[in-house]
């Protein structure tokens, strides 16, 4: 579903009860339980468009199959696209987003890391939020965003995951984020 503003723009992403997303910055992505990898597939390929930083990338070790995959990068020139469903890009978030719906995308899944989860929510472009909390803890390791991030969030539905996650889905209020 496309915006006023263009493509509607839903962070899907797993944590852990203690808020981190992986154990470290290159740490593979092997962590959450079979139904958070199914409902995470069978929405990204709903949406069509996923979109994420170069270690999330290079931790799933290649694009995800039935779904254009855009990378961002700051060194776009250095990384080879194999298919037409593969993007690297440097451009800024308003800027790809709006090429995107140029295209005909109406939604994006935003899938990681935290700096570009950072990034689309101080551009105001996160709409929803699919996130699964998983009966883990890290301890240490990235966040969902790399930084302080004020968010109004609505909750539109909770529910149990698998063998003891959560799946929880939000609503950004007001059109994106705020200062606190």
């Amino acid at each position: 579903m496309k915006t006023e503003t263009g493509i509607r723009v839903s962070l899907v992403m797993a944590r852990t009860l203690d808020g981190r997303t992986a154990r470290s910055l290159n740490d593979p992505l092997d962590w959450t339980e079979a139904a958070d990898k199914a409902h995470f597939s069978a929405l990204t390929r709903r949406m069509g468009l996923v979109l994420m930083g170069s270690k999330t990338f290079d931790a799933m070790g290649g694009p995800l199959p039935g779904r254009k995959n855009v990378v961002f990068t700051r060194f776009p020139e250095s990384r080879v696209s194999v298919s037409g469903d593969l993007a690297f890009t440097s451009g800024s978030v308003d800027a790809v987003l709006d090429g995107l719906a140029a295209e005909g995308y109406g939604e994006a899944a935003l899938i990681g890391g935290s700096r570009l989860n950072t990034a689309f929510a101080k551009a105001g472009r996160i709409h929803e939020l699919f996130v699964t909390v998983s009966p883990l803890i890290f301890g240490a390791g990235p966040g969902l965003f790399s930084e302080h991030i004020p968010m109004d969030l609505l909750l539109v539905n909770a529910e149990p995951l698998g063998f003891g996650s959560l799946l929880l889905h939000y609503r950004v209020r007001h059109g994106g984020c705020h200062d606190a």
